[in-house]
């Protein structure tokens, strides 16, 4: 009898866990679409990128991606949203997709289960994404790490600034292997490194 009630204290217990887990995951989880012009939302789902329009119609339309940006989503292991809305500056509107691939198509070799993330900073105008900046945040085969607090996903250390607009990206371990915050600006319709923080 004491051995049975160890064992349904112990399953009990996991089930908890897990279901505790599951809750946080949740609550720390990244966005699912992000909030674009006239209240739409872009969503992703089976390799591609969809408006979902807000108006009585509800109905939902195909994106039209730039070639590159096409044919990373295509073969892509996961696709990310770190922020839930786009960002607009000087009439014109931006969105970031992070876009991961497998480090290595040899699961039990060097990096087997890691993954390359490549940020994508993107124009949206009139269902269409012109990839306008692109680098390369996580990577396990070149040893670079996003900033993390270990509770929510290290996309999230990548985020929207509004004044002066752009975006900023801090890395618990950059190329260099330094724990630095880069910032980016908006300049005409490039975005350019203009501060470093160690």
């Amino acid at each position: 009898m004491p051995i049975v009630w160890s064992i349904r204290n112990a399953i009990f217990s996991a089930i908890l866990f897990l279901g505790l887990s599951g809750i946080a995951i949740a609550k720390t989880g990244l966005p699912q679409a992000i909030e674009v012009s006239n209240q739409d939302s872009l969503i992703f789902h089976g390799h591609e990128l969809y408006v979902t329009h807000s108006d009585e119609s509800k109905t939902r339309s195909t994106v039209h991606l730039s070639e590159d940006l096409h044919r990373a989503i295509n073969t892509a292991s996961t696709v990310l949203f770190p922020e839930h809305r786009s960002l607009n500056v000087a009439g014109k509107e931006y969105i970031l997709i992070v876009v991961g691939h497998p480090s290595s198509s040899r699961p039990e070799g060097f990096c087997g289960a890691g993954e390359e993330d490549v940020l994508y900073v993107a124009e949206f105008d009139r269902g269409r994404l012109e990839t306008k900046y692109t680098n390369l945040v996580r990577s396990c085969l070149k040893n670079i790490e996003l900033e993390s607090d270990g509770t929510e996903s290290p996309i999230k250390s990548i985020t929207w600034i509004d004044s002066p607009a752009g975006f900023r990206v801090a890395w618990l371990s950059d190329e260099q292997g330094a724990e630095t915050i880069q910032t980016y600006w908006v300049e005409g319709s490039k975005f350019t490194a203009v501060g470093l923080e160690h």
